[in-house]
């Protein structure tokens, strides 16, 4: 419990522990817990959970454009503040989640931490309905997912070692389910990458179709298990004219909407030769750029006007990789080698002919540059 249980503060509820499923309530998982609200406005007698993420400033870059988890000032629950396995503790109301009567709270507390992880990874991951998704890592947020995707009318390829995790989904309506070193029936549409180990990644990749997505989830929990890292085509600070085309672009949005930028924008993704060959890649480009959220389009612009992490390339520790198209227009060439220049140890490679996206232009030979580094 936080202070006593007349709290200070107004926006904070004071929730006390519900019993899950007979279990005793010093075992509920600290990070999956549901409660009953006591007191507090605006969802007083309200059943509610508590998640992982326990609050955030709320007005940060981060915050305003839904990416609260990467909130310098986030708390979290049985961490920073007691919570899960007290029988009171207390919540700021924005981060009191109120359960729908459909669900029990046996039901309902994975879905405050296995579940959310699980549904932002497959959100992120872009994979369209009814398409083909590839899980490698069978564990809690991924049991969830794939009964999500089965929902949306897709076919999900689980990759696990564990025998048991793989009969699971294939329970849980996997098409097939397979070792690590097991190649997957046919290529994706996307793959999400739960299992904390980095060599998952470049078998992860190889099984897209073109154009597929990995969604690395493991890497926002675990970053401690990074052993090596690929940049491609990125730049840790950008010059005097680079922000004023940002900021051009966020004025330019917020007067017009984004089909005011997406055509150039779409064009700087690609090298001059590739749209020649596909110029139906442009309109591919404009329909995912005209999905995004005009506000998070603008906040995103402020970020890469304000963002110079220069100064903390030295303290970059691990092996590292720096990749980048010859025609590269977003990122050219001469701000990735300022990040080799500064990470002690890093090696440069340059894609001739390519653009801002390697692994969209060339895929064989983005994976052919990165094999010997990652260990394909």
């Amino acid at each position: 419990m936080e202070g006593q249980r007349g709290s200070d503060r107004r926006d904070d509820q004071l929730l006390e522990a519900a019993a899950l499923g007979g279990l005793r309530e010093d075992l509920v998982p600290a990070r999956e817990q549901a409660l009953q609200l006591l007191a507090g406005r605006p969802v007083r007698g309200d059943r509610v959970g508590i998640a992982w993420l326990r609050s955030t400033c709320g007005a940060c870059s981060f915050c305003t454009t839904g990416r609260e988890n990467l909130c310098e000032a986030s708390t979290y629950t049985g961490w920073t503040h007691d919570g899960g396995y007290a029988t009171h503790c207390c919540v700021p109301e924005a981060f009191a989640h109120v359960i729908p009567p459909e669900f029990d709270d046996t039901e309902a507390a994975p879905l405050l931490c296995a579940g959310i992880i699980g549904y932002r990874a497959l959100r992120r991951s872009q994979v369209p309905r009814g398409g083909r998704l590839a899980l490698f890592g069978f564990g809690s947020s991924a049991h969830i997912t794939l009964q999500v995707a089965r929902h949306w009318g897709c076919t999900v390829y689980a990759v696990t070692r564990d025998a048991a995790h793989r009969r699971l989904a294939l329970d849980l309506g996997a098409r097939w389910a397979g070792g690590t070193h097991e190649a997957l029936p046919e290529r994706v549409d996307a793959a999400i990458v739960f299992a904390p180990a980095g060599g998952l990644v470049p078998v992860a990749l190889q099984s897209l179709q073109k154009g597929g997505t990995v969604a690395l989830a493991f890497a926002l929990a675990h970053p401690e298990r990074i052993s090596k890292l690929v940049v491609s085509d990125a730049a840790a600070a950008f010059p005097p004219e680079g922000r004023q085309a940002f900021a051009v672009m966020a004025e330019k949005v917020a007067e017009g909407g984004l089909g005011s930028i997406a055509e150039i924008a779409a064009k700087r993704v690609f090298s001059p030769a590739y749209l020649a060959a596909h110029p139906e890649k442009i309109e591919e480009r404009k329909n995912v750029l005209l999905a995004i959220d005009p506000k998070a389009f603008q906040a995103a612009c402020k970020i890469l006007q304000e963002t110079d992490l220069v100064p903390q390339l030295h303290r970059l520790k691990v092996p590292t990789l720096v990749v980048c198209g010859e025609f590269d227009q977003a990122t050219p060439p001469a701000l990735n080698k300022q990040i080799v220049e500064k990470v002690a140890g890093a090696r440069y490679i340059e894609l001739p002919g390519c653009g801002h996206c390697p692994p969209l232009e060339q895929p064989k030979q983005f994976l052919a540059a990165i094999g010997d580094f990652v260990g394909l």
